[in-house]
């Protein structure tokens, strides 16, 4: 086993351990304030293997999340953390939502609607980037900016562009059918897009660790100096790898649409793309991984709504979980950071000496 492959096991065993102090912990809150702790816990813990549709929720919820995250993953290898994702996201539904309601053959129609959607998330992100190579802005700043740009922009467009004054409520046209995304399991919602999410996955991980280019933009990510040093255009790299994240993160959102959908109807941002924050940093920004804390993300979720709805205990039980998963990978990578420059100033010093 070489060192990567050792790195990979103790960054998958730090995460395991604080989903499953996370778990003991919701499950220590539960049986304070549940006077049905047990079957509050079975619920929320077995409830979402119970039935097939159930299990498809899973599935279902998983699907969005694994392409945010897998975009984010990306930005983050770079450390460009990069929250345009959300706006993203919301903004390749819109156009995709927009390429739906064009009559268009059964095989072209989702393939042109979900590039669009891809090119549309691309264009979204690699904005902060531009900003930040130009002008040196900080990319948290202008990312959260463009996410209310984006919402603005796709309301005017669902109000103005997209709506049906017919349907009752806020909602664009009726998709054409010919845009849908065939469904893989009978009596669930789950749809092609888990292939593709597939497919995604495994080009990422290639590209990540496989190429010229996965290298240049890991390396400027972990030793900015080193990769200017050894030639590497980190503008140019950072600028790459936003457009190959938000490209990512817009086939999701267009996915999304066909595969779920047959109107739009947000009317505010999704939190998709924050789900994608968070599964990155569980997944420690390693695309094979990102699928599995996908499940784990939607699965609780499911869990703690069949456990609402059959027991005393609120599914904001979820909140809890997530924040102390956040929490705890937010520490260990303050404490590594901290253990990193200790180990500097001492050799500095000793160097010195």
């Amino acid at each position: 086993m070489n060192s990567r492959n050792i790195e990979n096991l103790v960054n998958i065993l730090k995460t395991l351990m604080a989903v499953v102090v996370s778990y003991a912990i919701a499950a220590v809150i539960i049986m304070l304030v549940s006077d049905m702790p047990q079957q509050a816990i079975s619920s929320f813990s077995m409830g979402p293997f119970s039935t097939l549709r159930r299990f498809g929720n899973v599935i279902e919820g998983m699907i969005p999340i694994i392409f945010t995250g897998i975009g984010v993953s990306i930005m983050l290898s770079i450390r460009f953390f990069n929250l345009a994702v959300s706006g993203a996201f919301y903004m390749s539904a819109i156009i995709a939502s927009a390429i739906a309601l064009i009559p268009m053959s059964v095989g072209l129609h989702p393939i042109v609607g979900i590039f669009l959607g891809g090119i549309t998330g691309a264009a979204i992100c690699v904005l902060p980037a531009l900003l930040k190579a130009k002008w040196g802005i900080n990319e948290v700043v202008s990312a959260l900016m463009f996410n209310f740009v984006a919402t603005f922009i796709g309301s005017y467009i669902l109000r103005f562009v997209l709506f049906d004054p017919m349907a009752g409520f806020m909602a664009s046209r009726v998709f054409q059918d010919t845009v849908r995304l065939p469904l893989l399991i009978q009596g669930t919602r789950v749809h092609v897009g888990l292939i593709l999410a597939g497919v995604v996955t495994v080009f990422a991980y290639i590209f990540l660790y496989h190429s010229k280019w996965g290298y240049s933009i890991r390396m400027t990510g972990m030793n900015k100096s080193f990769a200017i040093f050894s030639g590497i255009g980190v503008s140019w790299a950072t600028i790459f790898a936003t457009v190959i994240g938000g490209f990512i993160v817009g086939v999701g959102g267009a996915s999304e649409m066909y595969g779920m959908f047959t109107r739009f109807q947000w009317t505010d941002l999704p939190t998709t793309g924050f789900d994608g924050v968070m599964v990155a940093a569980m997944a420690r920004r390693n695309p094979a991984l990102i699928p599995i804390a996908a499940f784990f993300l939607s699965y609780i979720r499911v869990g703690a709504d069949i456990m609402a709805r059959s027991s005393d205990v609120a599914q904001e039980i979820v909140a809890v979980i997530q924040a102390i998963i956040i929490m705890m990978i937010g520490a260990e990578a303050l404490l590594a950071g901290l253990k990193k420059r200790a180990i500097l100033k001492n050799s500095a010093k000793e160097v010195n000496v």
